[in-house]
């Protein structure tokens, strides 16, 4: 929050702190928004930062620049709520690319699920290059691997899931999923430079989640370190 609050919205937000509950702290910075709000995440070596979504905008994107920030340069996962979603997401897309943070997405989208009663479903889209001339037999072949890979992730983390998987566009795929499901939730993995101070969001979910109308969760991979410095003390 920046300084220079009227004294109605200062009333307001420490209503809105009280009804959080005990341990609750409302924090009023000068610091820009994206900025105060990975600084209090690294002083508080927070797992996850909860903020809201704004609708769409006008160059077409439905994530703003704040919260595009945020997921970049968070330390931990960050769920980002539309507004007009249900408070307990009825349907939870998990989205892997069958990596270790293709697993962790699918244990924070279950443990999601679990929690408010949802559907839970995982995603899989491979590609192939335009060079590969392959047979009809040898599609079938490259996706029943991918089921099985799939379905194999899902047992190692002991889940249970709707799948879906096809030769696709991953960012089509998931898009297209979303909006014929009508899934509230989507949670998916950003691609990191692991260890390097510094995040890379891959393009997948770079685009999913400028296109997404649904609430969204990313989660980082192991030794991920924010680019950001953190703060004195």
């Amino acid at each position: 929050m920046h300084e220079g609050l009227s004294e109605a919205a200062r009333a307001d937000l420490e209503a809105l702190t009280q009804r959080a509950g005990p341990g609750s702290e409302l924090i009023v910075s000068r610091e820009k928004p994206w900025l105060a709000i990975v600084h209090e995440a690294l002083r508080r070596e927070s797992d996850l930062v909860l903020m809201g979504k704004h609708d769409q905008r006008e160059d077409g994107s439905r994530l703003g620049s704040v919260a595009r920030e945020v997921l970049r340069n968070c330390p931990g996962s960050v769920w980002v709520v539309d507004p007009a979603a249900p408070v307990e997401p009825r349907k939870v897309l998990a989205a892997t690319d069958l990596s270790e943070v293709g697993s962790k997405a699918i244990r924070v989208a279950a443990q999601i699920a679990a929690k408010s009663g949802g559907e839970l479903h995982v995603a899989h889209a491979f590609q192939l290059s335009l060079e590969e001339q392959l047979s009809q037999h040898d599609m079938d072949r490259i996706r029943d691997e991918a089921v099985q890979a799939v379905q194999a992730q899902l047992e190692a983390e002991g889940v249970e899931a709707k799948t879906h998987v096809g030769c696709s566009a991953p960012v089509r795929a998931l898009l297209s999923l979303e909006s014929n499901l009508g899934i509230d939730l989507l949670v998916l993995g950003t691609l990191s430079r692991a260890g390097v101070p510094g995040l890379l969001v891959g393009n997948t979910a770079e685009k999913v989640l400028a296109k997404a109308s649904c609430s969204l969760v990313t989660v980082k991979p192991e030794g991920f370190v924010s680019p950001v410095t953190p703060p004195v003390a």
